[in-house]
C-alpha cells in the first residue's frame, strides 16, 4: 500500500490526502465485509440482513424480494 500511496502521490502531486482518504475508506469496507462474514459464520445462517435482522429474502413468482 506504501509503494501505491507514493506512486500516486508522485504523478497526483498535491491530491495525496485524498488518495489517502479513499485508501482509508476501502479498508474501513474491506473491515465491514470481514467483521458480516464472521457474523455469517457464527450464526449458522446462509443469509443475514443489514438493515433489519430478522428479515430474509424470498422468492416470489419468481423474483427474490
Amino acid at each position: 500500500m506504501e509503494e501505491y500511496t507514493r506512486a500516486l502521490a508522485e504523478n497526483d502531486g498535491d491530491n495525496q490526502q485524498k488518495i489517502r482518504d479513499e485508501i482509508k475508506k476501502q479498508q474501513d469496507r474491506k473491515e465491514n465485509y470481514k467483521n458480516l462474514e464472521k457474523q455469517l459464520q457464527e450464526s449458522g445462517e446462509k443469509q443475514i440482513s443489514v438493515s433489519d435482522p430478522e428479515s430474509r429474502q424470498i422468492m416470489l413468482r419468481n423474483n427474490i424480494t
